[in-house]
């Protein structure tokens, strides 16, 4: 009734004008509706560009998808390098192995200093090996992984090249083994092996190094210092931590030893060998 009464109070020229506001009313009528429509949307429906409705996920499912986010984050923040795992678990392993052969001499020398194979007990010691192993798994074996790629990375040399340049960083990577990471897992076993024996005091693992680390580094440099050398000079920096922990068997075996020797067998040890040299 409103148009009817707009349309015949006005005639001639006014006509046009007034049926342009007529369409612009109409236009504001119709983008009020769709507002209206807009927020009466259920929630967790929204629109896309092309006009469909989809799926918006609610406060709660985005508090959810965020905590999961960040609980992934941190989890993968704490993950173990597949690499140093590898090693780990191998360093563990030779460490069983080593200290197997440890034990076997220990028993033919104790065998052969009674004279008889019957006279001492040949009881094999586990929790030994396991503190071996674990000593590899959590300490060694990650140390090892660290250490043969930082030396790799700062003096890199040519895998299977005698070339000249080589000559320095080689030189350079067998001293730093020799002078930095020996004395620090020598030292570091002995107080693991009092810490899980109830026997570590400050004092008694300060006489222990002052005692055996000395003799444990001569018997180390005297297989380690060759084995190196075929190491850095050889062996692919993908590998040298492989043939490292095989060589270690070796290593584990003179690590056994002289974190399991009493005050008593070293001095024994040091009155044969001033002996021998006299």
């Amino acid at each position: 009734m409103r148009f009817i009464t707009i349309a015949n109070s006005n005639s001639g020229n006014n006509y046009g004008e007034l049926w342009k506001r007529v369409v612009v009313r109409a236009k504001n009528a119709g983008s009020m509706m769709m507002r209206n429509t807009t927020t009466t949307t259920p929630r967790g429906l929204g629109k896309s560009a092309n006009g469909h409705r989809h799926h918006q996920p609610s406060t709660t499912t985005k508090a959810a998808a965020g905590s999961n986010g960040v609980a992934h984050s941190s989890s993968s923040s704490f993950r173990i390098p597949p690499g140093m795992m590898k090693s780990a678990l191998t360093s563990a392993g030779l460490g069983i192995v080593g200290d197997c052969v440890a034990q076997t001499l220990q028993h033919q020398h104790q065998r052969k200093q009674q004279h008889t194979s019957n006279s001492f007990s040949e009881k094999y010691d586990y929790p030994r090996t396991a503190r071996q192993s674990l000593f590899n798994l959590t300490f060694y074996g990650p140390l090892q992984h660290v250490w043969y790629a930082f030396l790799g990375a700062k003096w890199p040399t040519v895998s299977g090249s005698l070339a000249y340049a080589n000559i320095r960083p080689f030189a350079t990577k067998v001293f730093l083994n020799q002078a930095a990471l020996g004395p620090v897992v020598v030292a570091c076993f002995f107080a693991w092996s009092q810490l899980l024996t109830n026997t570590f005091t400050a004092t008694s693992w300060r006489e222990k190094v002052q005692r055996d680390a000395l003799p444990t580094l001569q018997k180390g440099w005297a297989f380690w210092v060759p084995a190196s050398c075929v190491n850095f000079a050889l062996v692919p920096v993908n590998r040298q931590v492989l043939y490292m922990s095989c060589c270690s068997v070796v290593w584990n075996c003179i690590l056994s030893q002289a974190g399991n020797t009493t005050k008593e067998e070293t001095r024994d040890a040091s009155k044969k060998t001033k002996t021998k040299k006299k």
